[in-house]
């Protein structure tokens, strides 16, 4: 199990060869399967996803986007991967499963990520640093290497 809660670009297999399970927590801890997914997807934080909506919902529809098809796919350093590659368990390839600790997530089709990266990965930041590690009591996540990941909330970062 991989957690995807804080969002980024998904490195694995494409869903003609069973995609990625997507598994989902409620409020009440409940564990639910939320969806499927599969490789160059860009999974968007719940918090990021609902502070852009009018933004993200073009985005994914943007008609201009097969010039990006054919383009060789380089992804800058800072973007967040999760590489979901299967591995070999008691002689059967697993897939392993992503999970996301919010009752939602957002998946931005390849072609548009591949054509928004720096974009989504910048508003996936500032969402869950806004809206998730700022507000984590004192002495615990605050103080952890997700603040160092993420920032400490200033806008040199």
């Amino acid at each position: 199990i991989i957690d995807v809660s804080e969002g980024g670009l998904l490195c694995g297999p494409p869903l003609t060869q069973g995609g990625i399970a997507l598994l989902g927590c409620n409020k009440d801890g409940e564990v639910f399967i939320s969806g499927q997914a599969e490789g160059w997807q860009f999974l968007i934080n719940a918090f990021a996803e609902f502070d852009n909506q009018k933004v993200l919902l073009p985005l994914s529809k943007h008609a201009q986007l097969a010039d990006f098809l054919f383009v060789p796919y380089s992804v800058p350093a800072h973007i967040n991967v999760f590489t979901v590659v299967p591995k070999e368990v008691e002689g059967k390839l697993i897939t392993p499963v992503l999970f996301h600790c919010t009752n939602y997530l957002g998946v931005m089709p390849r072609v548009p990520a591949k054509a928004n990266l720096s974009f989504l990965d910048i508003i996936n930041r500032e969402a869950w640093l806004k809206h998730y590690v700022e507000k984590q009591p004192e002495g615990t996540m605050r103080d952890s290497a997700l603040i160092a990941r993420f920032g400490s909330g200033s806008k040199d970062n």
